[in-house]
C-alpha cells in the first residue's frame, strides 16, 4: 500500500529506461580501483521515509569488504518509496551504481536516478523524468548497474528514488543492504562566492534635492525614494540569505525554514507596502 507523501508541483511525465547488464563477479581488485566510498559527503546525506535515523548514511559507509554484511540495513517507514540525497566532496565521473538487495518482495523494483538536484521530494521524483532510470533484479548479490556516462560526467551530487518493490502494493517495506559507486573522483577547486551587502549609504549614491524651486512634496518624495531604496536592500538582503541557509539546511529542516524565511521576507513586503502608502498619503494632503 502506498501513502502520499505531500511535497511538490505538478510536473510532466517522460521516462528514459535503461537497462543494465548485472556483473556478479567478486573479483575485488578490478572494483576497489575506482570505488567512491570515500569521496561521499557522508554529513551531508540525507535519506528520506527511513525507519531507522541514519540507516541510509550507514549502507553508504559500509566498505566493499562488508557488502555482504546484512546489518547495517536500510528499511523504508511509512510505504515502500525511499529517497537517498547523496553528495560528493567533489566532481564525480560516474561509471556505475552498486546495489544489494535480496531474493524478497522488499527488493526495490526501480531505480530513478537524478544528477546535481537539491530539490526533489517524493511528489516531484514520481513526476519528473530521471537522468536515467533502471530495473532492478530480485536477488542477494551486488548488482554492479552501468551508467550512460555522457550524462553523469560532471556528478557533484544524486537523488535515488526507489518507487517501488517487488510487493507490488502487499509489501509496505522495502529493504537496501548496500550501496555503492564507481567512478573517477575530481576534488573541486572552487573559490567562496561573497556577497557584499551595503552597510552605510553611498553620498554618490543619494545626491541631496537642491534648487530655488524645491517644494515640501519634492522633499517628501525624495525619501519616499530613499526608503524604497533601503526596503529593497534589506528584502533582497533577507531573501539572499535565506536563500545561503536554505541550500545548508534543506534536506534536513526543509518545510520549517521555507516557512519561517519566506514568512520574513512576506513582512518586509508588506512593511514596504504600508510606507509607501503612508508617505503617498502624506503627499496627497500637503497637495491639498
Amino acid at each position: 500500500m502506498s501513502h502520499s507523501h505531500s511535497h511538490g508541483d505538478d510536473h510532466g511525465h517522460s521516462h528514459d529506461r535503461g537497462h543494465g547488464g548485472h556483473n556478479h563477479s567478486d573479483d575485488a581488485e578490478p572494483v576497489l580501483q575506482s570505488l567512491l566510498y570515500n569521496c561521499i559527503d557522508l554529513n551531508k546525506v540525507v535519506t528520506l521515509n527511513e525507519a531507522q535515523p541514519l540507516s541510509g548514511r550507514a549502507i553508504l559507509e559500509k566498505t566493499w569488504a562488508d557488502r555482504h554484511n546484512a546489518d547495517p540495513e536500510l528499511a523504508s517507514s511509512a510505504d515502500e518509496q525511499l529517497l537517498i540525497h547523496v553528495p560528493f566532496t567533489g566532481q564525480v565521473r560516474l561509471y556505475s551504481i552498486n546495489i544489494r538487495t535480496s531474493p524478497t518482495s522488499s527488493a526495490p523494483k526501480t531505480l530513478k536516478v537524478f544528477l546535481n538536484r537539491e530539490d526533489l521530494d517524493f511528489d516531484s521524483a514520481s513526476e519528473l523524468a530521471a537522468t536515467q532510470e533502471f530495473a532492478l533484479s530480485q536477488t542477494s548479490e551486488v548488482q554492479s548497474i552501468p551508467v550512460k556516462r555522457a550524462l553523469f560526467n560532471t556528478t557533484q551530487k544524486l537523488t535515488l528514488f526507489f518507487p517501488d518493490n517487488f510487493g507490488d502494493g502487499e509489501e509496505e517495506v522495502t529493504r537496501i543492504s548496500y550501496l555503492g559507486f564507481k567512478g573517477e573522483y575530481m576534488k573541486l577547486n572552487k573559490e567562496p562566492v561573497n556577497f557584499l551587502y551595503e552597510a552605510a549609504a553611498n553620498p554618490s549614491d543619494h545626491q541631496p534635492i537642491q534648487g530655488p524651486n524645491v517644494t515640501p512634496a519634492d522633499f517628501q518624495q525624495h525619501a519616499l525614494d530613499l526608503y524604497m531604496q533601503l526596503l529593497d536592500r534589506l528584502t533582497w538582503f533577507y531573501y539572499k540569505r535565506a536563500q545561503r541557509e536554505m541550500v545548508e539546511v534543506l534536506w534536513r529542516r526543509r518545510d520549517a525554514m521555507e516557512i519561517r524565511w519566506l514568512n520574513w521576507y512576506s513582512q518586509l513586503k508588506r512593511i514596504r507596502e504600508l510606507l509607501k502608502k503612508r508617505i503617498q498619503k502624506g503627499l496627497q494632503h500637503e497637495d491639498k
